[in-house]
């Protein structure tokens, strides 16, 4: 409210237009107050008659609360575009990127000598530095560097252990090939032409030899 800028009032009622005086505690000439009139003082004016506010561009606003708050309730708060909903792509895309994170130190791992150098060169900040992506908090070098290390091992031991219980990705079977039968109608062809084949020799052989009655009657035993 009081970033509100003050304006002047102007008398709107047809008993008062153009009216100069006194109204109140403030001065008007010709309907107009002198001074600028700050919001509170104007809603109050505005509750005994008619007045409108004068905008600095020459403009006009009708005064007072009533009208205030009738423009304030036709104002409406942008409608927000519907949030976009999680494809299945990109769940497993998110999925992956969290089992990386997971498997992921938070800063390289240093071994018992080079956090000791650490300590010799920065002294116990260089080695809080390092503390602090562990999560680890001492005031002794000595301590610190074992719970550093200790931190390091109990990440190396989760890590192995969600590594080894992630399923292996599955593998489809190689297609096996089985040789294709022949139809039972080709069997049957064959087998057919294998039997005139057989009639067609023994019959030859019963002309050779000159009895070919055999040959009929045995022919017609199979």
């Amino acid at each position: 409210m009081d970033n509100e800028p003050m304006k002047h009032l102007k008398i709107v009622d047809g008993a008062w237009a153009g009216y100069t005086g006194i109204l109140g505690r403030f001065e008007f000439v010709e309907g107009v107050s002198v001074l600028k009139l700050h919001r509170c003082d104007r809603d109050l004016l505005a509750s005994v008659a008619n007045f409108v506010e004068l905008e600095d561009d020459g403009g006009e606003t009708p005064a007072g609360v009533t009208h205030r708050l009738a423009t304030e309730a036709q104002l409406r708060a942008p409608v927000a575009a519907p949030l976009a909903r999680q494809t299945e792509t990109d769940k497993k895309a998110e999925a992956i990127m969290a089992a990386a994170a997971a498997n992921k130190a938070p800063t390289e791992f240093h071994t018992k000598p080079e956090l000791e150098a650490v300590a010799d060169k920065s002294g116990i900040k260089g080695l809080r530095a390092i503390g602090d992506k562990w999560n680890v908090k001492s005031r002794s070098i000595p301590i610190l560097i074992e719970m550093i290390l200790d931190a390091q091992a109990k990440f190396i031991l989760k890590r192995d252990q969600r590594m080894q219980s992630e399923p292996a990705p599955a593998t489809e079977p190689a297609p096996v090939e089985t040789p294709a039968s022949a139809p039972a109608a080709e069997v049957e062809e064959d087998f057919t032409e294998a039997q005139i084949e057989t009639t067609e020799v023994s019959l030859e052989e019963a002309a050779a030899t000159g009895n070919l009655a055999a040959a009929i009657s045995d022919d017609g035993q199979e």
